[in-house]
């Protein structure tokens, strides 16, 4: 995440949409919030932390796939996948501890700002800059 905050805000854009979904997904996966069904956040981490490091996986090829198709048809980079996918470990982490304010509707408003947040990186990222005279 280093080398892509240093390139722009399109470079980190990947990683927050992946955090922003990770925590809707969630909210849908544990809806009542209950700490009994607190392990689905801390396997969905494991899974996408798994998923991550194969790049011929289904699920790296699933995101692959979105991204391609939200993008127009542009094939994404592999890094881009893959720092999705990170930020999606990152919010399946942080929905464990968030599960114990039994507060569910707060963690699907939460995603949905910073999903929000990600697309509009993602657009302001790939707007050209205009031409100096």
């Amino acid at each position: 995440m280093t080398k892509a905050t240093n390139k722009g805000m399109a470079k980190v854009a990947p990683f927050v949409i992946g955090l922003g979904v990770s925590l809707v997904l969630y909210y849908f996966f544990n809806v009542t919030s209950s700490t009994k069904n607190v392990m689905v956040g801390v396997m969905a981490a494991i899974g996408t932390i798994q998923a991550a490091q194969s790049s011929h996986g289904i699920i790296f090829s699933t995101v692959l796939f979105i991204i391609e198709k939200v993008s127009g048809g542009r094939t994404p980079s592999s890094s881009a996948v893959r720092n999705s996918l990170m930020g999606a470990t990152a919010g399946f982490a942080i929905c464990v501890p968030l599960t114990y304010l039994r507060q569910p509707l707060m963690i699907v408003a939460a995603g949905s700002a910073v999903l929000m947040l990600g697309i509009l990186l993602a657009v302001l990222g790939q707007q050209k800059k205009p031409a100096q005279a």
